[in-house]
């Protein structure tokens, strides 16, 4: 579909079925790549095609294997960067570390902060992420963040589940906000929970419920769960207050092995999460179902990489999300930060490509002589490739003043 393009997406250990359905949806092959862990942990990374000059996108979260996974995504960026990529942008659907936003007591650490510090060092040009632990996390990174939502299409999920009189259910008092805009979606009420976590520990109580959930479907809405205990104490409240059934939708699903048996002992019916994490514990259990937020990501590589804008995919859902790729897809054109045009591109099986001679048209600015320079006084005193700007402090060119220039400040009329 992209026969001209000039970028690769690479997938890192945690990443590679996400990065296969990107992959399908831009109809591209995946980038040739290479890892290996040896047997006292460390780890090799090795980029088995070349990337000079082109953009890459590297597909790992940082999920069910955090350290090991931001360790090789450091490896990863040091790679294509020493290979002379030309930008790098780094697709991290969960970002587990996020969770340590704030020195909330002392003598610890914002590990957020931290990482978000080493992965912009080890030369990330470009994030894109999706439900952070909470959105001031973006301010961490002085790189541009490009923080999509599943919001949109969980709530479409549910929709066509075609539920009865449903009601919406906040774990908690921070995500309240989230909760109504799930609601305005579905055109439903809303009910809040008020838990209560004592330390560091997974699991929570909830001690009260606000709202009227009486003899209706309550979907309880959260970023993500772990130990799955919320959800079931929430699940327990929610059924003694006479909720009909109970469904959970989550924008990651990291649920370990005992908590995947806690929910399949409680009182909820349905759980939904997006594929951000490739969870096997949820693996050959009915009451988990999974949908792919892949088309999300390429819709906004196919955007990114196009010059165009992803602000509608920050809120809303695309159509293209449901229906597949657009048709227009092979008329993008991407949008360069160099000078000269792209190569034509073949893709084949295992990622590699094959580029044919420059196309014929603009130059290059290197290919330019000093005789192509000299053709208007204001291209002469800006220098090559910088038109119309004239040397020192003078103003933009116009007409016959473009050679002229401002006299110095201790020679100006006073």
């Amino acid at each position: 579909m992209y026969e001209q393009a000039r970028f690769t997406v690479f997938a890192g250990s945690g990443g590679r079925e996400f990065a296969e359905r990107i992959c399908a949806y831009l109809g591209i092959e995946p980038g040739a790549s290479e890892l290996i862990r040896f047997s006292e942990g460390n780890t090799f990374v090795r980029v088995d095609e070349s990337v000079r000059d082109k953009d890459v996108f590297l597909v790992q979260p940082i999920g069910m294997a955090a350290n090991d996974e931001f360790v090789e995504i450091l490896f990863w960026l040091d790679a294509f960067k020493r290979a002379s990529a030309n930008r790098c942008t780094l697709i991290m659907p969960y970002f587990s570390y996020a969770k340590g936003d704030r020195k909330d007591e002392p003598r610890v650490s914002i590990r957020a902060r931290v990482c978000a510090e080493c992965m912009e060092l080890a030369g990330c040009d470009h994030f894109m992420s999706m439900d952070l632990h909470s959105s001031q996390i973006q301010g961490f990174f002085k790189t541009p963040m490009d923080h999509l939502r599943a919001m949109p299409m969980l709530a479409e999920h549910v929709r066509r589940m075609g539920l009865g009189d449903a009601v919406v259910v906040s774990p908690n008092a921070g995500r309240v906000k989230m909760a109504r805009k799930f609601a305005a979606e579905l055109g439903c009420t809303t009910a809040i929970a008020d838990k209560i976590r004592s330390g560091r520990e997974e699991s929570s109580e909830v001690l009260e419920l606000i709202g009227d959930v009486a003899g209706r479907d309550a979907v309880i809405v959260d970023m993500l769960s772990s130990s799955g205990g919320t959800l079931v104490s929430l699940a327990r409240c929610l059924k003694n207050r006479g909720a009909k059934r109970i469904f959970a939708a989550l924008s990651h699903n990291v649920l370990s092995e005992s908590g995947v048996k806690r929910i399949e002992e409680s009182d909820i019916e349905k759980v939904i999460s997006t594929d951000t994490v490739d969870n096997v514990n949820i693996l050959g259990h009915d009451r988990f179902e999974t949908i792919s937020v892949a088309p999300l990501f390429a819709e906004s590589i196919r955007r990114f990489y196009g010059g165009g804008s992803i602000d509608g995919m920050l809120s809303d859902m695309p159509a293209c999300a449901w229906r597949g790729p657009s048709a227009d897809l092979t008329a993008i054109k991407p949008k360069r930060s160099r000078p000269h045009r792209m190569r034509a591109a073949s893709f084949r099986a295992g990622g590699t490509a094959r580029y044919g001679k420059a196309s014929k048209g603009r130059k290059r600015k290197e290919d330019i002589g000093d005789e192509e320079m000299d053709g208007s006084p204001a291209r002469c005193a800006a220098g090559p490739g910088v038109p119309g700007r004239v040397r020192g402090r003078g103003k933009r060119a116009r007409g016959g003043d473009a050679g002229r220039q401002r006299p110095p400040r201790h020679r100006r009329r006073l």
